[in-house]
């Protein structure tokens, strides 16, 4: 065989070799769009209003304005919800911040989120309105700016916060990035890192083969600005005694004082959680991590005199209930709801708001 035959085989086998490349890309492009927009998406989605979640200059991220997307669809300034209309004097209006756990992440279905279902239970008696400000991925890092900066201005009779896994997430970094303002975690979301791995991530069949290569599916994170994964020690117990609670701790008292300075009430709740999935929410750690943070919500309540659900005990933990470890489905939204309803009109006067 000579040379010349041995190139022009070579170059045909190099030429169908790129289309074969190609076909598949584009397959895998096809996929994405049509069925993974959520999970993998390319930088040019990312930046249009397909995507749930838009780069913010303080909170890293937030929901997309006027998104839409079957029946979760988001208001004119990225809540989970209808427009927010002016408040009028009789009604007491409760806006709820968290991260997905709030949002209600494995609920497609607005009219099923938790926040939603509160109202519909609530407004059954009184004048009250309930607005879910919920951020999917947020720390009370994120939630304490979004607070000061977008909560305050919609003027709340009362704020709830509830939050846990992602505060938990903020502690699963090397000890010398356990920092005071979390940027040993969170990073500001862009796309300038020109590295192998953000090269990559341009070919949609590397996203796809990503995706489906790691048993923990890809979370919003991965495109949000998480510096490092909370999936990355052999040894979380030891990282979790390591990198305290303090700093969020300190969140949540700078909390209260903006929401006490204002003269609005404050609800806080414990976190609650399944052993049931098959999650990194039933991890040793992550169940160390949230009896920690209950047990300081429990302290805050003391201390502050304000009302702490102790949802974590009174949410059933029948598996019917939960999508995963720490996300509630349908059923699991509904018990919420109820649980959520009946400890605020116990606990808060409302009789002015009666309908």
């Amino acid at each position: 065989m000579n040379l010349t035959r041995i190139y022009t085989n070579g170059i045909i086998v190099i030429f169908h070799t790129i289309i074969a490349l190609l076909i598949i890309e584009l397959i895998s492009y096809i996929v994405i769009k049509n069925f993974y927009k959520e999970k993998i998406i390319p930088e040019k989605i990312i930046y249009s209003n397909d995507f749930r979640y838009s780069p913010h200059p303080y909170l890293t991220y937030y929901p997309t304005p006027n998104y839409s997307n079957g029946e979760t669809y988001h208001n004119s300034i990225g809540y989970r919800g209808d427009e927010i209309k002016d408040k009028k004097e009789d009604i007491y209006r409760i806006i709820i911040v968290g991260g997905s756990t709030t949002y209600t992440e494995s609920v497609k279905e607005n009219e099923y989120a938790f926040p939603y279902l509160m109202e519909k239970l609530l407004t059954k008696n009184y004048n009250v309105e309930v607005i879910n400000a919920g951020i999917g991925g947020h720390s009370s890092f994120e939630t304490l700016i979004n607070i000061a900066f977008r909560v305050i201005d919609l003027d709340p009779d009362m704020v709830i916060v509830y939050h846990g896994t992602n505060d938990v997430h903020t502690r699963f970094v090397p000890p010398n990035l356990h920092l005071s303002d979390n940027t040993g975690r969170r990073k500001h979301w862009s796309f300038e890192d020109k590295s192998i791995a953000s090269i990559l991530e341009l070919s949609a069949t590397y996203r796809l083969f990503t995706d489906w290569e790691n048993s923990i599916k890809t979370s919003p994170n991965h495109y949000t600005g998480a510096s490092t994964n909370f999936y990355f020690t052999n040894d979380p117990m030891n990282i979790l005694s390591q990198n305290s609670i303090k700093y969020i701790k300190r969140n949540y008292e700078n909390i209260i004082s903006i929401l006490k300075a204002r003269n609005i009430d404050i609800m806080l709740s414990s976190f609650a959680s399944t052993t049931k999935h098959n999650h990194y929410g039933a991890w040793e750690s992550y169940q160390a991590g949230f009896a920690q943070h209950n047990k300081m919500i429990a302290d805050l309540g003391n201390s502050y005199n304000i009302p702490v659900l102790d949802f974590e005990n009174l949410m059933p933990q029948d598996i019917q209930c939960w999508a995963d470890g720490v996300h509630l489905n349908k059923n699991g939204s509904h018990e919420k709801a109820k649980i959520f309803s009946n400890f605020l009109i116990k606990n808060y006067k409302l009789e002015k708001f009666h309908k």
